[in-house]
């Protein structure tokens, strides 16, 4: 209760009865607002598997709109760990980790926009003809909407990617080092007939013993990857895009493939007969891309992996980086009871 004593003249009644209903409706309007600001839902950000090109293609033109929007990302089960960061949307759609896949034929002229319904400001990278330069980004406002027109270029596997500042792609820290997908151009000869794999990676306290962090292929952390399936004899195509700011040696397991071509996100170098490269692990950097082929000669179950200890076993985050302190083993985010094999985030189940 409020009580005014203006002494006793009962004409202050009034101006006490003003006071207590401005309070009263004030603390209605703060309640509310607090109500709103815990009770602010966003939208979940679906794994992309890369197999859906986004955007209307009509008379050798794609038109595509896209978004920029802060969502919950479930890199594991869909009740396991929830993180909130940004992602790339498809207008009219729900976000997407990758972002929604470009791909046109050679020759494709692009009409692109990107809206930015983000609360600051967004750089975006890659949204030009390729070959093309990385430090040409458009800059967009909150709320701001452009648009850009470009003829795709030379064929390739590229990348398009946004920050919240004009450094490169190492230095997208947390929420923001999620908004990448994967841009390729078909020659005119070439088969659509392929897989895309995007490599993501959310993290804070990098290189410290408070760090968290979620790795995915596809949007996705392994035991909850893809299971992919291939057939005897028939190869295997696949497009290989590092949108985290470290190395993966990425490894086959059971067979050799080849390294048809590499690229650092702009452009890209297709390999010769000569050059070609046959291996079982090829090392992609920051940025880059890498395109491979393989052919399973016998049948069985395989893996294709990060070899990077920290990045594919669910039980190790190494001592040297983290201390015998550090982060606790990725198990713990896993349902109880699960059977991962002991492995975890970069891998795929062949």
């Amino acid at each position: 209760m409020i009580r005014c004593h203006f002494g006793e003249d009962e004409s202050s009644l009034p101006c006490c009865r003003l006071i207590a209903r401005f309070v009263f409706f004030t603390a209605i309007c703060l309640s509310a607002l607090c109500c709103f600001a815990d009770n602010r839902t966003l939208p979940n950000i679906l794994a992309n598997d890369n197999r859906a090109p986004a955007g209307r293609i009509d008379s050798g033109v794609l038109t595509l709109h896209l978004e920029l929007r802060e969502g919950i990302w479930h890199p594991d089960a869909p009740d396991a760990r929830a993180i909130d960061v940004y992602s790339f949307a498809e207008a009219g759609q729900g976000p997407q980790m990758p972002g929604p896949l470009i791909r046109v034929p050679q020759g494709t002229e692009l009409r692109a926009s990107v809206h930015n319904l983000l609360a600051t400001a967004a750089f975006v990278h890659g949204l030009h003809q390729h070959p093309g330069k990385p430090d040409d980004p458009m800059q967009l406002a909150p709320g701001e909407t452009k648009e850009v027109r470009f003829a795709a270029g030379e064929p390739g596997s590229y990348l398009y990617w946004a920050s919240t500042s004009p450094n490169s792609i190492e230095s997208r820290p947390d929420a923001e080092s999620t908004m990448s997908g994967a841009f390729i151009v078909d020659s005119s000869e070439a088969s659509a007939n392929d897989r895309v794999f995007v490599i993501q990676l959310w993290a804070k306290h990098l290189f410290d013993p408070r760090f968290e962090a979620a790795l995915a292929i596809n949007g996705k952390s392994w035991p909850y990857t893809e299971r992919l399936h291939a057939q005897l004899g028939r190869p295997e195509h696949w497009r290989i895009v590092n949108a985290t700011p470290l190395d993966h040696p990425m490894h086959l397991h059971g067979f050799y493939f080849h390294v048809d071509a590499m690229g650092d996100g702009e452009t890209e170098h297709s390999l010769s007969t000569v050059e070609r490269l046959t291996v079982v692990t090829q090392s992609v950097e920051p940025g880059h891309t890498f395109d491979m082929t393989w052919e399973p000669e016998r049948a069985g179950n395989w893996v294709f992996h990060c070899h990077i200890l920290d990045h594919m076993m669910a039980d190790y985050k190494s001592p040297i980086l983290y201390g015998p302190d550090g982060p606790p083993p990725m198990a713990e985010h896993l349902q109880e009871g699960h059977d991962s094999m002991g492995m975890g985030e970069l891998v795929l189940g062949i």
